[in-house]
């Protein structure tokens, strides 16, 4: 969940690839007419100079898709196109938000961040018109747009009295989703896999499950979170033992809480041993 000790480069992006203006900080986002809330909030991410830390596999996803977009020509010789399209599920504090957050950085670009559930409106008509003007925000600009809580519509459709407007909502939702692929990049996070509409998932050219860090994964994170005390190997192996099944928001958090109590017992200096 956090960062491996790796120095990943920004992504050289072709012209051809991202549309848009440049979306400046303090543009106003959209918002709900009947409410006023903004539909989206427009985050920058700064590259840290560290990837998250992942299962080998899944890093070596996450690296293959934003080498897509500095190798345009290579895929053109083929008859193919950079992905436009991710959708990220897995457990609460896996990583989803931050891989979102990573892969802005890495190509430079504005996160435009959506939540779904904020887009339902209680007005009829109201929740697809949202939909609509926050594609339209996102294509207007060069940005990655993040639609976060993406099972909220899947949950909606249990409701008896919401089948009309929910066809129309997720009807407007595919409609956009398919044009934003001439724009730029999609990506959607979820908790909750099994409610998505199968519709949905073919939306999406790649899909990424994050779950809890295998063994390698969970001592790199436990050295970085407790830094910057300095543990020995042998001492983050017992720690990564006692902590296996977590996700990476739970280790992050018992490591907060052992530099507390260290701190307070006046033996941070050492560390913990």
């Amino acid at each position: 969940r956090d960062t491996q000790k790796l120095a990943p480069s920004r992504v050289e992006m072709s012209r051809g690839q991202i549309s848009g203006e440049t979306l400046e900080q303090g543009v106003n986002p959209p918002i709900d007419r009947e409410t006023g809330a903004r539909l989206c909030a427009v985050d920058y991410p700064v590259q840290s100079g560290r990837a998250p830390v992942y299962r080998t596999a899944i890093a070596e996803t996450v690296e293959g898709l934003l080498q897509e977009w500095s190798s345009e020509a290579a895929l053109q010789e083929v008859g193919v196109s950079p992905t436009r399209s991710l959708l990220i599920y897995g457990p609460p504090g896996s990583g989803k938000t931050i891989t979102a957050q990573y892969i802005a950085a890495r190509l430079g670009l504005p996160l435009v961040v959506a939540r779904i559930d904020g887009l339902i409106s209680s007005f009829l008509g109201t929740t697809a018109r949202n939909i609509a003007n926050l594609f339209d925000f996102a294509n207007r600009y060069a940005c990655v747009l993040l639609l976060d809580e993406f099972d909220a519509l899947a949950k909606l459709r249990d409701d008896p009295q919401e089948i009309g407007e929910i066809k129309r909502v997720v009807n407007t939702l595919l409609q956009n989703l398919d044009q934003r692929r001439h724009f730029g990049i999609t990506i959607a996070i979820t908790n909750h896999d099994r409610l998505l509409d199968p519709a949905v998932w073919r939306r999406f050219e790649t899909h990424l499950q994050l779950g809890e860090p295998d063994e390698p994964a969970r001592e790199s994170l436990i050295a970085r979170f407790l830094q910057p005390l300095e543990a020995p190997a042998s001492t983050i192996r017992v720690f990564s033992y006692c902590l296996a099944g977590r996700t990476g928001a739970d280790i992050e958090r018992v490591c907060t809480a052992v530099k507390r109590t260290l701190a307070l017992s006046g033996e941070s200096r050492d560390g913990p041993g």
